[in-house]
């Protein structure tokens, strides 16, 4: 079977999901860097498995993934992924990335596909389209050629899908989608605003969640039953400090400038600095007795960490690293420290941890940390 060549535009890095998934579905990958040749490799390491990025590498060695920051000669291949959720970068706005598109428009064959896989807010497409009919007059009509999807990541189990699919086109949406439902049909602003809905859909479904929580610690509930009956199975946390994330910065356009109001980010602004402080008041409380209170950090840096002083509490941060190797490095550290914070939703990591700790070893899981409410 003849391997399909997929180029991939990566304005903030968010393409590392999509060239994972074509890579693992046999296209050949070629990734036009914004800020160097050297970010592919780096935000594999930041965002995905060790086995993932072994993968990575593998495929980079043996030519099925290629890399360049010479991002002006993409779109020559006929199939041009762009990669780009908006707010996520603070070097590029919506109106850069369309600058950007009028300028590569040139090197669209006469039988071109455009897929921009992310998050923008509506109205974005359609203006993507214009752009390109300015520098580029060849068929087919250039609102048939370019699509639309969300980021998988940020929409759960169902994809909308803008633009009419061709045969071509939906296998390559389909590698980058996977598992999940395709719902297809949609116009390309129909698709933007389906994408923010299921966004709101999974905030609100958040907040339920965490305000389910809240209630059941003060009614002295089991919060796993609370959850379940009320919610179902599979809810996820991840409410401290989410009001950082980009998915939220267009909601907070829509909104402010929409529907006038700021209820659904005020929430999540109000619940996630009530974590935060009820964090920080938990450490102070176990650093009572102690001259410093010694926390090792399992995954990703967190900000709030770094604004505490260092003559009360010492912290140590261990990377994300295979099974074997984290299990290694808590045997040497786990001891030592009166605390463990982790950031990942990796079972494996929760079950190292746990086993490689002794009693009197206080463990936290932030990404279910929901404060004890007011």
């Amino acid at each position: 079977m003849k391997i399909k060549e997929v180029e991939v535009l990566d304005i903030d890095g968010t393409g590392i999901f999509s060239i994972l998934s074509l890579l693992k579905r046999n296209f050949k990958v070629t990734h036009y860097s914004i800020k160097g040749e050297s970010r592919i490799t780096r935000f594999a390491e930041k965002n995905l498995s060790p086995m993932n990025v072994r993968f990575i590498i593998d495929s980079i060695n043996n030519g099925r993934l290629s890399q360049s920051s010479k991002y002006m000669d993409a779109g020559r291949s006929g199939t041009l992924i762009i990669s780009y959720v908006s707010g996520l970068s603070k070097d590029f706005s919506d109106n850069d990335v369309l600058r950007l598109v009028q300028r590569i428009a040139k090197n669209f064959s006469d039988e071109f596909n455009i897929i921009c896989v992310g998050l923008t807010f509506p109205g974005f497409m359609n203006k993507l389209v214009e752009v390109i009919n300015r520098e580029n007059h060849v068929q087919p009509p250039v609102d048939k050629a370019v699509h639309y999807l969300p980021l998988p990541l940020l929409v759960g189990r169902r994809v909308p899908i803008g633009g009419l699919l061709t045969r071509d086109v939906w296998h390559i949406i389909r590698a980058v989608i996977g598992t999940r439902k395709m719902v297809n049909g949609l116009g390309l602003l129909e698709a933007e605003v389906a994408a923010i809905g299921l966004i709101l859909k999974r905030i609100l479904l958040e907040i339920t969640a965490i305000e389910c929580l809240l209630l059941s610690r003060k009614l002295e509930l089991s919060p796993k039953k609370v959850l379940k009956n009320g919610l179902g199975k599979g809810v996820e946390l991840s409410l401290l400090m989410s009001h950082s994330h980009p998915a939220l910065k267009i909601i907070e356009r829509i909104e402010s400038n929409l529907l006038m109001g700021r209820g659904i980010l005020r929430t999540l602004m109000r619940m996630s600095k009530m974590a935060e402080m009820d964090f920080v008041n938990r450490l102070n409380q176990l650093r009572k007795g102690r001259d410093r209170l010694n926390i090792l950090v399992v995954g990703r840096e967190l900000k709030i960490l770094r604004g505490l002083p260092s003559r009360k509490f010492m912290i140590h941060r261990v990377p994300r690293m295979t099974p074997s190797e984290l299990e290694k490095k808590l045997k040497i550290f786990a001891e030592k420290y009166d605390l463990i914070v982790f950031t990942s939703r990796n079972k494996y990591v929760s079950k190292i941890i746990k086993s490689s700790v002794s009693e009197g070893t206080v463990i936290i899981n932030l990404c279910d940390y929901v404060g004890e409410g007011e």
